[in-house]
C-alpha cells in the first residue's frame, strides 16, 4: 500500500497528468468550438426548412448514437414469426401492394356512377406543350442533393456535373412521350422504405411506405404538374375550398375560413355542426378507370389523356429493407406514392365530392375534409345531417373510398349560454363520436371557441422547444437561438 502512495505521488506521474490535462481540455475546446461552429452554419442555411432544423436540434439534444432501424422480425396473419429478410421485404410489399385493392373489396358495390355527382364539363381540351431544354435544365439543378435516390439512381451531383451533356437526351425522351402519348416504363418503378409508425413493431400495419421514384421521374412530373395546374386554373376546375397543394392557398387560410364561419355561426345564435372526416388510405384507393374518366370530364383528352392512363397503369414497386429487396409487384390502384402529380390527381379525383348537398359546406385539404351546417334548431340540425350524410356514404361507396369511422368525429359549436344536447349522427348505421374539441390541420377547435385546448397544447409545446434551446446553448451562440 505503501509502494502505491508513493506511486501516486511521484513527481513523474504528476507531470504526466498535467500533460494529459491539458491536452485533454484543448481538444475538448477545439471540439466545442468547431462544433458550434459547424451547427451555426448548418443553422442559418436551413433556417427556412423546419425540418432540417429539427433533425440538427434533436441531433444535439439526443443522448443516444441513432443506429439504422433493423426489422428482425414480424408477425403473419396467422401469428407466425419470420425471421428471414427475404420474406421479411416480401411480406412488405405484398402488403404495400394489396393496400388499396383489400380495401376496395370491402367497400359495398353501388349501382350509382360516379360521374354522375360531376357537374360543368370543361369545354375546352388541355393539350400537352413540348418542353425545352432551359426547361430541363433549370429543374435538374434545383434538385436537392442530399433526397434518396431511387432504384438505379444516378447521384444528383453527377446529374448536375454531366446536364450540359444529357439534357438535350432528356428532352428529346420527355417530349417523344407526350407526343405518343406513352410514360416511360423505366420510370415507373419505385423502390418503397417501411418506416415504423406506432405500436407493436412485429406488425406490417404498424409502418408506412415511403416511396422512392427515379430522379428523371420528378422532374418530367413538375413539368406536366405545371402545364396541368395552369389548364385547371384557367378554366376554374378545383373547387374553391380546397386548400391543399396549390399555390397561395395553405392551412392557414382553411383554418381562418373555417373558424371565420364558426364565429359567425355563434353570433348568429345558431347551432352549428363541423364533421371532421377521416379517409382510409385515400391516396391508394383511387380507381384508375374512375380517375380517367374524371379528367376527361375536366378537358384532358386525346393524346394527353392516353399519356395520364399510360402514367398511371404497369407501375411496380419492390420493398427494400435490412439491406434486401423484394421481388417486383404491380400496382394495380391509388396515385403513384412520393410523385409530384399524385397529390394534384388526387385533388381532382375528390373534386365533385361538394356537389352531394346543397345544404352542406366543404372545407378540403386534400383527404382532411370538414363538413359544416348550422340551424336555429339542434333537433332540426341533426334531421338534415343525418339525411344529408347518407349522400355522403353513397359518394363514397361511388368512388371506391372508404371512411374511417373510429377517426371521423363531430363537434357541435354553439354560444357559451346555449345549452348543448347529446346528438346522434350516423353514417353506414354506425355512430360517429361526439367530441367538444377537436384537432384539425394543427389546431384544437373546441364547440365555444374558446381556443382554451388549443392555448394549453401551445404551451407544453413551447414548454419543450425552450427546454430544447436551453440544452442546445453551448453549442450555438446567441444570435443562432434567437433565429436572427
Amino acid at each position: 500500500m505503501t509502494s502505491l502512495l508513493k506511486k501516486k505521488s511521484d513527481p513523474e506521474n504528476e507531470h504526466l497528468k498535467i500533460v494529459y490535462n491539458r491536452f485533454r481540455n484543448s481538444v475538448s475546446r477545439e471540439i466545442r468550438v468547431n462544433k458550434e461552429k459547424h451547427y451555426n452554419t448548418y443553422f442559418v442555411n436551413c433556417q427556412n426548412n423546419m425540418k432540417k432544423t429539427w433533425k440538427g436540434i434533436n441531433e444535439l439534444i439526443s443522448s443516444r448514437a441513432k443506429t439504422p432501424v433493423n426489422i428482425s422480425q414480424i408477425k403473419t396473419d396467422d401469428d407466425t414469426l419470420i425471421n428471414d429478410p427475404n420474406k421479411i421485404s416480401n411480406s412488405f410489399n405484398d402488403f404495400f401492394v394489396n393496400v388499396g385493392s383489400n380495401l376496395d373489396k370491402k367497400i359495398p358495390k353501388t349501382p350509382i356512377s360516379p360521374l354522375s355527382y360531376l357537374r360543368s364539363r370543361v369545354e375546352n381540351g388541355f393539350n400537352f406543350k413540348l418542353t425545352t431544354n432551359a426547361d430541363v435544365m433549370m429543374l435538374l439543378l434545383q434538385l436537392d442533393d442530399s433526397k434518396a435516390l431511387g432504384t438505379k439512381d444516378i447521384p444528383i451531383p453527377t446529374l448536375k456535373i454531366a446536364a450540359p451533356v444529357i439534357v438535350p437526351y432528356i428532352v428529346n425522351i420527355f417530349n417523344l412521350s407526350l407526343q405518343t402519348g406513352n410514360f416511360p416504363n423505366a420510370l415507373k418503378l419505385a423502390k418503397v422504405i417501411p418506416i415504423f409508425k406506432t405500436g407493436s413493431k412485429l406488425l406490417v400495419t404498424n409502418y408506412r411506405p415511403i416511396s422512392l421514384l427515379p430522379v428523371l421521374s420528378k422532374i418530367f412530373e413538375k413539368i406536366v404538374h405545371k402545364q396541368l395546374f395552369e389548364f385547371l386554373e384557367l378554366n376554374s376546375v378545383i373547387y374553391e375550398s380546397q386548400f391543399g397543394f396549390q399555390k397561395n392557398k395553405s392551412t392557414l387560410h382553411s383554418l381562418i375560413e373555417i373558424i371565420e364561419n364558426i364565429r359567425n355561426c355563434i353570433d348568429n345564435s345558431n347551432y352549428g355542426c363541423g364533421i371532421f372526416i377521416d379517409l382510409k388510405k385515400a391516396f391508394d384507393t383511387v380507381n384508375h378507370n374512375i380517375l380517367i374518366q374524371k379528367l376527361e370530364h375536366y378537358g384532358v383528352r386525346g393524346q394527353s389523356l392516353k399519356w395520364f392512363a399510360s402514367y398511371l397503369s404497369g407501375r411496380s414497386q419492390f420493398t427494400f429493407c435490412n439491406s434486401t429487396s423484394s421481388e417486383k409487384k404491380t400496382v394495380t390502384c391509388g396515385v403513384p406514392q412520393g410523385s409530384v402529380l399524385g397529390p394534384l390527381l388526387f385533388l381532382l379525383y375528390i373534386n365533385d365530392l361538394p356537389n352531394i348537398s346543397q345544404k352542406l359546406k366543404f372545407y378540403l385539404f386534400a383527404d382532411d375534409t370538414n363538413i359544416f351546417y348550422q340551424s336555429s334548431n339542434l333537433e332540426d340540425l341533426q334531421t338534415i345531417l343525418n339525411r344529408e350524410l347518407k349522400k355522403l356514404s353513397l359518394w363514397l361507396n361511388a368512388n371506391r373510398l372508404a371512411l374511417n369511422i373510429s377517426k371521423t368525429n363531430f363537434v357541435i359549436f354553439a354560444a357559451k349560454n346555449k345549452l348543448l344536447k347529446n346528438v346522434t349522427l350516423l353514417i353506414n348505421k354506425k355512430a360517429i363520436q361526439q367530441k367538444n374539441y377537436v384537432k384539425y390541420l394543427g389546431v384544437l377547435i373546441d364547440s365555444k371557441l374558446t381556443f382554451k385546448d388549443h392555448i394549453m397544447a401551445v404551451s407544453k409545446k413551447v414548454s419543450r422547444i425552450t427546454g430544447a434551446m436551453y440544452r442546445i446553448r453551448n453549442y450555438v451562440n446567441d444570435k443562432t437561438l434567437k433565429g436572427n
